[in-house]
C-alpha cells in the first residue's frame, strides 16, 4: 500500500538527470600533482568523517594507501561504504593528511624534499663557478 502511494506521489525523471562529477563508479577519484604534493580526492559519499579510515600496508613487497569506511544511515537503514587501495612509494613520502568535506575524501600525500645532489661547473677561462642542484 505504501509503495503504490509513493509511485503515486512522485516519480523520478531519468531523462532529466544531470550531474557534474569528474569521478565516476569506476574511477571514483581524481589525483592532482603539485610542486610538494599530490592530492587524491575521492569519493566518500553518506560516510561520516569519523567512520573513515586511511592507512598503509605493505603486502608482497608492494606499499598501499588503504582507504575504508562505512556509515548507517539513519533513514533509510542502508549502509554506505568505501574501500580502494593505492599502491605507493613510501621512499618518496614524507607524511599523508586526509579530511572529508561535503562528501569527498581529500588525501594529501606530502613529499619528501629532493636530494638533488649539488654539481659545480666551473668555466676554467672565466673561473666562474655555477653550482646546480
Amino acid at each position: 500500500m505504501i509503495e503504490r502511494f509513493v509511485s503515486d506521489l512522485f516519480g523520478f525523471d531519468p531523462d532529466f538527470l544531470q550531474t557534474n562529477r569528474v569521478t565516476s563508479v569506476k574511477k571514483p577519484y581524481t589525483i592532482k600533482n603539485e610542486e610538494k604534493k599530490s592530492i587524491i580526492v575521492h569519493e566518500a559519499l553518506g560516510i561520516k568523517p569519523e567512520d573513515i579510515n586511511v592507512t598503509i600496508e605493505t603486502i608482497k613487497g608492494i606499499t598501499y594507501l588503504f582507504i575504508s569506511g562505512e556509515t548507517k544511515n539513519g533513514v533509510n537503514g542502508s549502509n554506505y561504504s568505501i574501500r580502494s587501495r593505492f599502491s605507493i612509494n613510501p621512499d618518496m613520502v614524507d607524511h599523508i593528511e586526509k579530511e572529508a568535506i561535503d562528501g569527498l575524501l581529500y588525501i594529501e600525500i606530502y613529499l619528501k624534499e629532493s636530494q638533488k645532489p649539488k654539481i659545480n661547473i666551473i668555466d676554467k677561462v672565466s673561473n666562474k663557478k655555477k653550482v646546480l642542484g
